[in-house]
C-alpha cells in the first residue's frame, strides 16, 4: 500500500454517507495514519445525488484533510466474477487507481466549489449518474419485494410468528434462512453474471454477492419483525439495499462507521453469522 505503513497493521473501516460530516470521522483518521476510511460505490454516489456543487464539498471536507487515508472500493460491475479465495480479499476489493486519484478528486471538488467550469461539469456528470443509479434502486424495489414475498412462503404460520415475535429460532428455521441466502445468491448471480465458475462452499461465503444476500436476509427478518415485509415503500426498500451493501462490505474490513445503529447492528449480526459458517472475517 504505502511504504510508510510497511510492517504495520492498517485499520480499515467502511464509511456510511451519514458519517462523512461527523467529527468522529476526523477523530478516527487523525488518531493514526494507519486508520483508513473505505468508500463504497453507493456512498460516493449518494454524496452527489442532490445539489452536488454545494453538498459534495461539505461531504468530503473531512476526508480531504486525510486524502492519503482514503481507499475506494471497486464498482459493483468491477466486482463481477470476484475470486472467492480467502487470501487477498481486501486487496482485491480495493480499486488502487481510484484510491491513488482520491487527492486529485478532492482538488477537483475544491476547484468546482471555487467556480472552475471544467470541474463543475465533471461533478454534474457524476451527479447525473448518481441520480440515475438511485432511481434504478427505487425502480427495482418491487422486484426485491416480490423476491422476499416468495421466500416468505416457505415459512409456516407458526414459524412466521416465531420470527415476528423474536423468539429463539430452531434448526428448521435457521436452515430455511441459510437456504434462502444461497438461493438468493444464485438468483442475483444469474441475473448479473456475478459468479463465472463453480465455487467451493468455503469460497462462496467470501463472495460480495453472497454477503450482500446474507445482509438482505437479515433485513428480511427485521421486516417480518416490524410487520412490514410487504408494506415498505420503494424508497425505504432502496435505503435498505444501500444499508445491506455497506454492512456487507464492512465484513471484509474492520467494521463500519455509521451514525445509524440499525446499520451497525446489521453489520455486527452479518459478521457473527459469517464467522459461524467459516467465512474469512478480520478479527
Amino acid at each position: 500500500m504505502h511504504a510508510m505503513h510497511a510492517g504495520m497493521r492498517l485499520v480499515r473501516k467502511v464509511v456510511d454517507s451519514n458519517f462523512l460530516r461527523n467529527p468522529a470521522l476526523a477523530d478516527y483518521l487523525g488518531r493514526s495514519v494507519r486508520n483508513f476510511a473505505i468508500l463504497t460505490e453507493f456512498v460516493t454516489l449518494e454524496a452527489h445525488k442532490r445539489d452536488a456543487i454545494v453538498t459534495v464539498p461539505k461531504s468530503i471536507e473531512i476526508l480531504a484533510r486525510f486524502p492519503r487515508q482514503v481507499e475506494v472500493l471497486r464498482s459493483s460491475q468491477g466486482l463481477l466474477r470476484f475470486p472467492g479465495r480467502s487470501a487477498g480479499l481486501q486487496r482485491r476489493l480495493i480499486d488502487k487507481r481510484q484510491s491513488r486519484r482520491f487527492p486529485q478528486y478532492c482538488r477537483q471538488i475544491a476547484d468546482a466549489a471555487a467556480g472552475d467550469t471544467v470541474s463543475e461539469n465533471e461533478i454534474h456528470r457524476t451527479a447525473h449518474a448518481a441520480a440515475t443509479h438511485v432511481a434504478s434502486l427505487v425502480d427495482a424495489a418491487p422486484t426485491i419485494i416480490d423476491l422476499f414475498q416468495r421466500h416468505a412462503k416457505r415459512f409456516s404460520h407458526d414459524e412466521m410468528t416465531i420470527l415476528r415475535t423474536r423468539q429463539p429460532r430452531g434448526w428448521d428455521i435457521q436452515r430455511k434462512l441459510i437456504d434462502m441466502v444461497f438461493e438468493s445468491t444464485a438468483d442475483v448471480a444469474g441475473a448479473t453474471g456475478a459468479i463465472g465458475k463453480p465455487f467451493r462452499p468455503e469460497e462462496i461465503v467470501n463472495l460480495p454477492v453472497f454477503r450482500y444476500c446474507l445482509c438482505m436476509m437479515l433485513l428480511f427478518i427485521r421486516w417480518i419483525e416490524d410487520g412490514r415485509q410487504t408494506a415498505a415503500g420503494p424508497k425505504l426498500i432502496a435505503n435498505d439495499v444501500i444499508d445491506a451493501n455497506i454492512a456487507a462490505y464492512g465484513t471484509y474490513f474492520d467494521g463500519v462507521l455509521s451514525a445509524d445503529e440499525k446499520l451497525r447492528s446489521l453489520h455486527r449480526e452479518a459478521r457473527h453469522v459469517l464467522g459461524e459458517i467459516g467465512a474469512t472475517v478480520p478479527v
